[in-house]
């Protein structure tokens, strides 16, 4: 008759009844190493649904969101703000950056953004803002539009986090835009999405790092 095997399955040592075939030295270093696998499993889940919620939240989509607030601002009556003609099938509406879009840190700010008609928003891209910038400069001072063009210049890479909190807002307002037809009151409520915009902690940091 065989003798039965009481060692422990990884070193000589005689094993433990309940220790699943293990010393106590090595079922010490099996439950170590089974924690660590967890712990690991855990955070490639964590990264991943970190890179699901980044996927979903895309740069593109939120600025189609915000240039709607602009477009729900605009009224029959309303022109393009650097020709100051009516917008048509032609030249449609647009909104126009004064500091184009791939300035990042200012890309979504509504102080940056203003209805255009789509021959001079092109026009702009090849020959630069001045035209805008000069009817943005009577409107808002120069002090301002140093400012605005400092903030353009700073290399800002907003976070997951940033990027829902603009988007969660920017769709609330649209809801809210969508209410009334009253464009008095959709400019009130466009004037409070840009209070909030000016108070957030993003836009604290660039005005930090102009």
């Amino acid at each position: 008759m065989t003798k039965k095997n009481n060692n422990c399955k990884t070193c000589s040592k005689e094993r433990i009844t309940g220790l699943k075939g293990y010393c106590r030295s090595c079922y010490s270093t099996f439950l170590k190493k089974k924690e660590k696998e967890k712990k690991q499993k855990e955070q490639k889940a964590k990264r991943t649904e970190k890179k699901k919620e980044q996927s979903s939240i895309k740069i593109g989509s939120i600025q189609r969101i915000i240039n709607n607030i602009i477009r729900l601002n605009v009224s029959p009556s309303d022109v393009c703000i650097t020709c100051n003609q009516p917008f048509n099938n032609v030249c449609k509406l647009n909104a126009g950056h004064c500091f184009v879009a791939g300035k990042t840190s200012t890309r979504f700010y509504l102080r940056n953004i203003y209805p255009q008609c789509s021959c001079c928003n092109l026009k702009q891209h090849k020959d630069g803002n001045v035209g805008m910038y000069l009817i943005l400069q009577q409107k808002y001072g120069t002090e301002f539009m140093q400012k605005l063009y400092k903030m353009s210049n700073v290399p800002y890479k907003f976070n997951t986090t940033e990027l829902k909190e603009i988007r969660d807002k920017s769709i609330e307002t649209i809801t809210e835009l969508n209410k009334t037809d009253d464009f008095v009151i959709r400019r009130q409520i466009t004037d409070m999405f840009i209070t909030w915009q000016e108070s957030t902690e993003w836009f604290k940091n660039i005005e930090h790092l102009i």
